[in-house]
């Protein structure tokens, strides 16, 4: 309702309808309001909610592209995955416990990228909005390239910026990006990538 709310004062002329409840409740009760959506974007970082959207696009025999967003510990870097009806869908790349297979960070055991909010048990990542600009631009990029029809098949974008700062939290570069990032010198860079389907994912196959 707040987001609704600003949005229309930046843009008075926009219809906005505001559906407060759980994504499982539209999905299983009321599929219609995302069926007419030309584009569903989730960027809330929660893998129940993301496992049901991601299973609805795969099973539904009519549900818009969808595209996923989130960031990595402490906006270090960043995803934007797009999954169309050709393509892998989310499941493709993550294990049954939500951890994302291209990650690009990695944190040793007993390493916990989380801190604890004094006199509470609320755990949060401390970052700013310079961190996770360059992750919100290429969601809203990716987003504009599936409402043009310039993106025909699932694809993944990611955004790796600072990757200098990872040595300081008590992180590492993830060997599967050794290839591509030297930090300090190659990072602060977009890669695009085809998603194809993991013959492994139940939903696809």
């Amino acid at each position: 309702s707040a987001l609704a709310n600003y949005l229309v004062k930046q843009m008075p002329w926009l219809k906005i309808s505001v559906e407060s409840c759980a994504v499982e409740t539209l999905v299983y009760n009321r599929p219609e309001v995302l069926q007419e959506c030309d584009l569903v974007i989730s960027t809330t970082g929660d893998w129940t909610s993301d496992c049901i959207i991601n299973a609805a696009k795969r099973t539904f025999e009519s549900f818009p592209h969808v595209i996923f967003g989130w960031t990595e510990a402490y906006g270090i870097a960043g995803h934007a995955l797009a999954v169309l009806r050709r393509g892998g869908c989310l499941s493709c790349g993550m294990s049954e416990f939500g951890v994302f297979d291209l990650r690009v960070t990695e944190w040793p055991e007993g390493r916990q990228p989380l801190l604890q909010t004094a006199g509470c048990n609320d755990l949060y990542q401390p970052y700013g909005i310079t961190d996770v600009a360059s992750t919100k631009a290429i969601i809203a990029e990716l987003a504009l390239d599936v409402l043009n029809r310039n993106v025909q098949e699932s694809m993944l974008r990611t955004w790796i910026g600072d990757t200098t700062r990872l040595e300081t939290c008590g992180g590492i570069v993830h060997s599967k990006w050794h290839a591509h990032v030297i930090p300090g010198k190659t990072d602060r860079k977009t890669f695009l990538q085809c998603w194809d389907v993991n013959p492994k994912c139940p939903l696809c196959n």
